[in-house]
């Protein structure tokens, strides 16, 4: 925005100006702000009105906010959008809904020269709020409806940020202090493992208690989230460099293949399950069904097996027979939805089945040595999956078509690990070369990249709040990257080293 209150649209890739571009005069001078979602500009300048546009529709009129009764002097986006803080000279903050401008909440004065900093935490349900020359960060929790003085620091407040994990502020003073102050229960803060091994992947379990890591040599590690303390290791067998491992949808339970047998873990290690031994049948991969009732597991023998597993009785399997024998998966998962199964493996194999009736409903393949579909991952609608192969191309499959949709090349290498955004319109990919890819999967085209591992990528994995993406390489790093600004949140090397 220009001293004349124009504002510009760019688009970053090739720094081009947006026909959109658009003028409001009563902006000027003053402060624009995108939504989260980027559906949404709100605006303020030297008046006691928020203004707000749709995107779509930047040549309309906008929205006008009205109750301040000074100048308003701060505004922040709440992390989904549906909300947006505004601060003003009389220091009160007003929480306004979008759209509509309805109000959802309003603070009482606490003195100073005027809101000057407003934050959000991730989860979008406290926030926090300082006054130009005060000392102190009230925070304001909307849950439990609630103000209260957050922290008072040595010095008039110049910055104030959550972390990403939203475990910790970062608070700026005139006196040149930074603070980072904790706000609940501890976050992990170093996970130890053998970084010479090579790292495959690292999986949160559903509760957040634990984190297993997996190496290339078949080494899993249980670790404590909150003490960074491992409780329970284990030297696994490996499946061509693949360690196959699932985590329970109930919590903390977690499902591995040792030694050609089917072991349920908890993280302190005890088996709850005994053990289930599938002899000399080769394991492509295991993963939980129908919320924790059952495992699959996908063999070398062109079948996916089912095992029930419930306190005093024997396991019994069912069978995803795919009617080729020599099919040999190495990759299988449940739908979201759990109505479907699907595995993907050798000579570019994809086989769905429906998880009620056991009947294969498609399969495809290319039936060419050195062609594998490495990797695969579910749309959150459970009606289409994405698969990657080692020739580097991307294939999204429907479950209603039976069949692919459409394909793309996405990387010179093979696909290493994929992993769908929760909204289902970005598809995220990651090979050996260390970049990670953000894709419009619908016109095949990227939209972002990130760069800097040193290596081959591993796994990937979106925050709950759908804005962090995190991914652990074979650099033995793992790393947390804002995946909307395309910025590195934080670095985390994984060693053994104290």
């Amino acid at each position: 925005m220009d001293d004349a209150g124009v504002i510009s649209l760019w688009r970053i890739a090739d720094s081009v100006e947006l026909e959109a571009s658009f003028s409001h005069k009563e902006l000027r001078p003053g402060l624009i702000a995108w939504s989260p979602t980027g559906r949404h500009l709100a605006g303020i300048g030297q008046s006691r009105n928020v203004w707000v546009w749709e995107v779509d529709r930047l040549g309309e009129a906008p929205e006008v906010y009205q109750g301040h009764n000074a100048t308003v002097t701060a505004l922040a986006w709440q992390a989904d959008g549906t909300w947006l803080a505004t601060g003003s000279a009389d220091n009160i903050v007003r929480i306004w809904g979008v759209p509509g401008g309805y109000r959802v909440a309003n603070t009482p004065s606490q003195g100073g020269d005027g809101i000057s900093h407003l934050a959000w935490n991730p989860d979008g349900l406290v926030l926090l709020h300082a006054a130009e020359g005060r000392d102190e960060v009230i925070k304001l929790d909307l849950g439990v409806s609630e103000e209260k003085q957050f922290a008072r620091f040595d010095g008039p407040i110049t910055a104030l940020a959550w972390s990403a994990d939203a475990h910790s502020v970062v608070v700026g003073n005139a006196e040149g202090r930074v603070v980072v102050r904790r706000t609940g229960l501890p976050s992990v803060s170093r996970i130890i493992t053998d970084q010479s091994s090579g790292l495959v992947s690292v999986h949160w379990s559903a509760d957040g208690g634990s984190v297993l890591c997996a190496d290339v040599v078949g080494r899993v590690t249980v670790f404590d989230a909150v003490t960074a303390k491992p409780t329970r290791q284990s030297r696994l067998g490996r499946s061509e460099g693949r360690l196959p491992h699932a985590w329970s949808h109930r919590g903390p339970d977690a499902v591995v293949v040792e030694d050609g047998q089917v072991r349920i873990l908890s993280p302190k290690g005890q088996r709850l399950a005994g053990e289930l031994d599938l002899g000399r049948v080769r394991v492509g991969g295991v993963a939980w069904t129908d919320q924790g009732k059952g495992v699959l597991v996908a063999t070398g023998r062109g079948e996916v097996r089912r095992f029930d597993f419930n306190p005093g009785r024997v396991p019994k399997a069912r069978v995803f027979a795919s009617g080729d024998r020599s099919a040999k998966y190495s990759a299988v998962s449940s739908s979201p939805d759990g109505r479907w199964v699907l595995a993907t493996g050798k000579m570019g194999r994809v086989s769905l089945w429906s998880a009620e009736t056991y009947r294969l409903l498609f399969a495809a393949g290319s039936h060419e040595k050195g062609h594998d579909e490495r990797v695969h991952d579910w749309h959150p609608d459970s009606g289409r999956s994405a698969t990657g192969s080692n020739r580097g191309v991307v294939s999204i499959w429907s479950v209603e078509a039976q069949g692919k949709l459409l394909e793309f090349e996405a990387h010179r290498g093979p696909v290493g690990t994929l992993a769908w955004h929760h909204n289902g319109r970005r598809l995220a990919s990651a090979g050996d070369n260390g970049d990670i890819y953000l894709w419009d999967w619908e016109l095949r085209q990227n939209v972002l990249t990130l760069q800097g591992h040193h290596g081959p990528v591993a796994h990937l994995a979106w925050g709950p709040d759908g804005r962090r993406l995190a991914s652990v390489g074979r650099d033995g790093t793992l790393r947390v990257w804002d995946a909307t600004a395309g910025i590195l949140l934080s670095s985390q090397t994984l060693t053994d080293k104290p």
